[in-house]
């Protein structure tokens, strides 16, 4: 140690002294625990800069040997801050092209070929780094970085310090860089993915197992795709944005840089971000980390950023073209009429639509080219699959109401779904009647809010029309979530399907009209008040109305009726919804019709009358009153439980109460001129009352409930009833009344009815009620004898009485 303390200085070379020392110190700086990117702490910086003062170590020989050292680290995959090594460079280039600010400066031929080797190992290192841009730069990170490389290429380009280096060569470099990056990047994804093993590999991979894999690899490239525009796509703007909100907390200027945070950072040491690219060009004091007090220079204008961002589109394109190779080929190998392929395209076309630079780009054009020809033939296939379905359906049909909640409880689901999957038909085999199995892509049902299920638990309609709205409701939601990009063919596809909907709407109607007159001629001769509308009816009835609720929805265009569709549809709907409300009405009114030609044989004047009261084989009138009391209350439970549209079934009643009223009122009407027999003002006094009051309990109003004709009728029976009041006194006391032992269980509240009697006197069975007939008979009696035995039996033998 004596020894080289008592040596002589200036015998040593303190040059390569200095650059083993430099290189050491960068060494144990990058070994520190916190990340430095190259930069020196304030201390080792104090040491370098006393060596080289002491013993005339040359700032150009320190700088060169410095970015040597750097760019050995760099390469190693040390992360080196770019602004560092564009200062250092800037330095040297001011010295080898004598452009020195102070007009001093001076360079050996040995700095002069480490320079130019040092430059062109930069471009290569700055090369590699743009094309894996994502790997060294990850995220963005450092923030600033990739700026700072970019800012330096264009230094490192530049023939001298102050001419600028041509833009379109800055450009192709890019360009040429970012090209190669699309490679590597969809390289790895590929590997990742397995799709190079798929289609390359000695392993042979099933068609849909390739498919998969294709599937997989979409969504990471479309994650890639959307990283790189999220931390790289924008670098000026963001740059930008960031400038001015730094400025805005500082109070500053944009644009100026602010000196106190210059020499704050220089004094702790803490440089290593872009900054330093910015402070070094301002005229502020310069620093002292590792670079001489005259070690300034201006930066290039830095339109590298904007390339960058312009020139990420084209380096998308190259990526999507090389994954446009790999699907044409893994979509060739698919089977015929498979279309599970489809997730492919909706997760790209979702991705491409939704960013302004590749929306209708040359990729997205191939990938519509691409589906197009197997959106049609899908939609094609499922055309004939839904009209095969309606005509196997509705012959197979049996008429149950299947309700919104029974049709999408799961096991209905998966029965629709391998309905649809089943009944695809092969076009080629319709003629000949054979059906074949299609491997068919079932789309989901669209996800129901609240309100929409609230809305649809009144759907009643039978299996075949639910089947049929559901497929038809799932074709359309499926076309429309692939957000088709070409304007013209989107609109093309939507009118197809919504001129598909009324047609199979317009077919489900006629077959249902059809089954229902064939119900209603059924039995048409058993009007008795026995019959009860079968549930088959209502069924059919349900369809109806389900067919006119769904029929907005499956041919408007949210909620516009843009091709007239609705409007042919709707009105189909309604003709049958009147045919089928005239037919169940007319069934029902032709029983009441049927009870009041059995009390019109009371009639005044009327044979069969006379002799039914004489035998007392009517008893009161009132059996025959309340058996049509027990049809028409039958029916209203009927109607109401099988029936799920509460308007329709309220309009129906409405109109059913009408219609009876007023066919009482017209055959009261026809006997003014003659007395209603007791037992005729008993079973019509009975029916009107309780047809008052059920129907009331069934919500129809009371202005409806409460009409002229109503008034009229019941005018005229308490009319009636105090007649056999006053004509027929007295009433049996074995035998009381029937409305007078139900009129302690009823209550009527309508005024209008309030002074009808609650009960007709009933005759006793004795001399009075012979009396009473005695004469009239025995008139009949006689003529009868008079013209035959044989006229006689006819008359008694007479359907017609009874």
């Amino acid at each position: 140690m004596e020894d080289f303390i008592s040596t002589d200085p200036c015998t040593f070379d303190h040059a390569t002294l200095f650059k083993t020392l430099q290189n050491l110190t960068l060494e144990y700086r990058l070994n520190d625990p916190y990340a430095s990117l190259g930069w020196f702490s304030p201390g080792q910086v104090f040491v370098l800069d006393e060596y080289c003062a002491r013993y005339g170590v040359r700032g150009c020989y320190r700088h060169l040997c410095y970015l040597s050292d750097l760019l050995d680290r760099a390469e190693k995959q040390h992360m080196i801050d770019p602004t560092l090594i564009h200062y250092s460079f800037a330095f040297c280039a001011s010295h080898v092209h004598g452009n020195r600010p102070d007009g001093v400066g001076s360079i050996t031929h040995e700095e002069k070929e480490k320079f130019s080797e040092i430059k062109e190992r930069l471009r290569q290192l700055l090369e590699f780094q743009i094309t894996n841009f994502r790997y060294c730069f990850p995220f963005g990170r450092p923030e600033g970085a990739l700026k700072a490389t970019l800012s330096l290429l264009e230094r490192v380009l530049m023939k001298d310090i102050v001419t600028p280096v041509p833009p379109e060569e800055v450009r192709q470099m890019i360009k040429k860089s970012l090209e190669t990056a699309a490679l590597v990047n969809y390289t790895r994804l590929s590997n990742k993915a397995k799709i190079e093993e798929d289609l390359r590999g000695e392993v042979i991979v099933p068609a849909p197992k390739k498919l998969e894999d294709l599937i997989h690899l979409a969504e990471l490239c479309v994650d890639l795709l959307q990283q790189n525009e999220e931390h790289y796509g924008e670098l000026r703007r963001h740059d930008k944005m960031d400038k001015n909100n730094k400025s805005k907390e500082d109070g500053d200027v944009p644009g100026d840089y602010n000196e106190n945070d210059v020499n704050l950072t220089a004094n702790t040491g803490l440089i290593g971000t872009s900054d330093l690219a910015t402070a070094a060009s301002t005229d502020g004091p310069s620093f002292r980390y590792c670079m001489p007090t005259h070690a300034v220079y201006t930066p290039p204008v830095p339109t590298a950023f904007a390339w960058f961002s312009d020139l990420l589109v084209e380096h998308a394109e190259i990526f999507w073209s090389l994954f446009a190779v790999d699907m044409d080929r893994v979509l060739s190998e698919q089977a015929p009429d498979t279309w599970d392929s489809f997730p492919l395209f909706q997760i790209l076309n979702d991705y491409l639509r939704a960013d302004d630079n590749l929306r209708n780009g040359r990729f997205h054009q191939h990938l519509r080219d691409t589906f197009a020809p197997l959106v049609v033939r899908y939609v094609d296939l499922m055309e004939s699959s839904i009209a095969q379905s309606i005509h196997k359906g509705f012959e197979k049909e049996r008429w149950e109401s299947k309700g919104i909640n029974a049709a999408l409880n799961p096991a209905a689901l998966n029965n629709a779904a391998q309905a649809l999957n089943t009944a695809a038909l092969n076009p080629s085999m319709l003629l000949s009647g054979k059906k074949e199995q299609v491997n068919f892509y079932v789309p989901k049902l669209p996800k129901q809010s609240n309100s929409t299920v609230a809305s649809d638990d009144m759907r009643n309609g039978c299996a075949t029309s639910e089947d049929l709205f559901w497929k038809l409701d799932a074709l359309q939601s499926f076309i429309r979530d692939l957000h088709w990009p070409d304007a013209e063919f989107r609109q093309h596809l939507e009118q197809r399907l919504k001129m598909m909907a009324v047609d199979m709407i317009e077919q489900c109607i006629q077959r249902t009209d059809s089954s229902f007159q064939s119900w209603l001629k059924k039995n048409i001769a058993f009007i008795s008040t026995d019959y009860i509308l079968p549930s088959e009816m209502c069924a059919m009835v349900n369809v109806i109305l389900d067919a006119k609720n769904q029929s907005f929805k499956l041919t408007t265009i949210d909620g516009i009726d843009l091709y007239k569709f609705h409007a042919k549809i709707d009105d189909q709907i309604d003709k049958a919804n009147v045919a089928m409300t005239q037919g169940l009405s007319g069934k029902l009114m032709s029983v009441l019709e049927s009870t009041l030609s059995k009390l019109a044989r009371y009639d005044e004047g009327s044979l069969i009358g006379s002799i039914l009261s004489f035998t007392n084989v009517s008893s009161s009138g009132k059996d025959l009153g309340q058996g049509y009391v027990n049809f028409f209350r039958n029916n209203m439970d009927q109607i109401r439980g099988k029936i799920g549209d509460d308007l329709w079934t309220l309009n129906f009643f409405e109109q059913w109460y009408s219609q009876q009223i007023n066919m009482l009122c017209n055959w009261l009407s026809e006997r003014l001129d003659h007395a209603l027999h007791y037992a005729q003002v008993s079973s019509i006094s009975h029916i009107i009352k309780k047809i008052y009051s059920d129907f009331e309990l069934q919500g129809v109003l009371e202005d409806k409930l409460n009409s002229k004709a109503y008034q009229a009728v019941a005018q005229r029976m308490a009319t009636e009833e105090a007649t056999c009041a006053l004509t027929m006194p007295d009433v049996g006391e074995d035998e009381p009344s029937d409305d007078i032992r139900e009129g302690e269980e009823e209550d009527i509240g309508d005024e209008s009815t309030s002074n009808i009697p609650r009960g007709l006197p009933k005759p006793k069975v004795a001399a009075a009620q012979a009396a009473a007939v005695t004469n009239v008979v025995a008139g009949r009696v006689g003529n009868l004898l008079g013209k035959g035995i044989g006229g006689l039996s006819s008359k008694l033998g007479s359907g017609s009485w009874f």
